[in-house]
Parts: structure tokens; sequence; C-alpha cells
């Protein structure tokens, strides 16, 4: 367990992993290490960061939302995931690209605004870091690994008891 301001911070099945790195830290889905990191990087900038990633619900800046301890949808997640497979371009989640009418004339063209909102440097180290959780022997998502062998990276979350579990994942072509 990890103490914060009176809050005590426990990894699932009351796990001790010691010191590691982000990357082993990952793998394993540390609370305390994420909680830690959070300390270190302070919460508004990781908000911030989540927020150009595509996060658009309102994340209070308390140590927990790095756990994922707040209410974000799905198509959230999807998009800021998408942000880190297009290389820390983000682009806003539509559903309907176009509409043509019945002559194939152009009714309605999406018009798309990507940004760079991370370096592509950062991206791929982060991605590097979420392949662990699929590959490392005590990842959370080992067991998950796709059989043709394709590289994918992601990060699962469980809440107490089970009650959610999380697998937000992506692959080169997906």
């Amino acid at each position: 367990p990890y103490t914060l301001n009176g809050w005590t911070v426990n990894n699932y099945g009351g796990a001790n992993y010691g010191i590691r790195s982000i990357e082993s830290a990952t793998a394993v889905s540390s609370n305390t290490g994420y909680v830690r990191l959070a300390e270190q990087v302070t919460v508004p900038a990781a908000n911030e960061v989540a927020r150009k990633m595509g996060i658009t619900s309102d994340v209070p800046n308390v140590p927990a939302s790095t756990l994922g301890a707040v209410d974000v949808n799905s198509l959230e997640m999807a998009t800021a995931y998408n942000t880190l497979a297009a290389n820390g371009v983000h682009r806003d989640s539509v559903a309907i690209t176009q509409i043509l009418s019945y002559d194939g004339s152009v009714v309605f063209q999406h018009e798309d605004a990507p940004e760079q909102v991370l370096t592509p440097e950062v991206s791929y180290a982060t991605t590097k870091v979420l392949q662990t959780v699929f590959t490392a022997a005590d990842g959370t998502a080992y067991n998950a690994q796709l059989p043709s062998g394709q590289p994918a990276a992601g990060k699962t979350g469980t809440s107490d008891d089970w009650a959610d579990y999380w697998l937000c994942a992506y692959t080169p072509q997906l």
C-alpha cells in the first residue's frame, strides 16, 4: 500500500510490486506506481494531456483520476488511444464522414481537423510501454495476446470487486 494525504492506495489483491519502472508498473497495472507518477508529473498536467488526447468528461484533479476512478465513456477512451496509435495526432471521433445524394453528389462532407498533440516519439514510447501489458509474463493482458502474433498495445483496468473490467487496446491496423 501507499498513503497519500490520508488516502491509502492498494494494488489488486494487495500485491506489493516494490520499486518498478513505469513500463513494468504498467504491465502489472500497479495503482501505487501510477499514483506516485501522478505526484511527480502533477494530476492537472496529466489531466491536460488526457484532454488533448480526447477525454472531454470533467475529470477532477485528484490522484485517483489516474487510476480511472472517474466517469469517462468508451468513445472518449477510444479517441484517446487512437491519438497514440496515430503518432500523437488527435482527431475528433465522428460517426458520419460523408452523405451522398441519390445521384452521387456530396450533400455533407466531414471536415477533418487533425492536431498534433503529442510528439511521435512520445506516442511511440507510450505504445512500447503499453505493449508490455500483452508481452510481459506478468502483464495483465498476457493471456489476451492475439493468436496471429500481431502486436497490440493497451491497458487493462478493474474496479473494486471486478464490478467493471476494461481493456482499451490497439494494433497497427486497428
